[in-house]
């Protein structure tokens, strides 16, 4: 299962045809500009 870091990645990697895709804390703070574990939940699944 593809990791993306952000929606963007996200987005590319359902393009390219995979079904499911996993999520990472980090990655998606980090793009934000924030530390992994600061992000609330409707952040984190935005």
């Amino acid at each position: 299962i593809p990791n993306p870091w952000d929606a963007g990645s996200a987005r590319i990697l359902a393009h390219l045809g995979f079904e499911a895709l996993a999520t990472t804390s980090m990655g998606q703070a980090f793009a934000l500009g924030r530390q992994d574990n600061s992000l609330d939940r409707a952040e984190t699944l935005a």
